[in-house]
C-alpha cells in the first residue's frame, strides 16, 4: 500500500491486514528494503540499482510464492500485481 519505498517496506515488515503476513521476521530492515526497491523496478519506478539486484533473490525466496517470480500475482490469494503502476487517489 503506498508507492514509495518506505510505505512498501512496511507493508513487508508488517503485512496488511487479511492478506499478507508480516515478514519483518524474515527480512531484516535492510532487505526489506532492498524487496522494496524490488517491487518499485517491477513497475518501472524509480529505484536504485543496487538495492534491485541486492532485493531479487530475497524476492525470488519470500515473495513469490504469492506475488509470482514475475511479480504479476495471484487474484486467488489477494496477492496484487506488482507489475502494474500504481494510481493513489489522497
Amino acid at each position: 500500500w503506498g508507492g514509495t519505498p518506505e510505505a512498501i517496506k512496511t507493508s513487508i515488515a508488517e503485512g496488511r491486514i487479511g492478506n499478507m503476513p508480516p515478514l519483518g521476521s524474515v527480512l531484516n530492515e535492510d532487505a526489506s528494503r532492498d524487496v522494496a526497491h524490488y517491487v518499485l523496478s517491477l513497475s518501472g519506478e524509480a529505484s536504485d540499482a543496487l538495492r534491485v539486484s541486492k532485493g531479487e533473490q530475497a524476492f525470488k525466496t519470500v515473495c513469490a510464492a504469492c506475488h509470482g517470480a514475475d511479480g504479476k500475482g495471484n487474484p486467488a490469494l489477494g496477492a496484487p500485481n506488482l507489475t502494474e503502476k500504481q494510481i493513489f487517489v489522497v
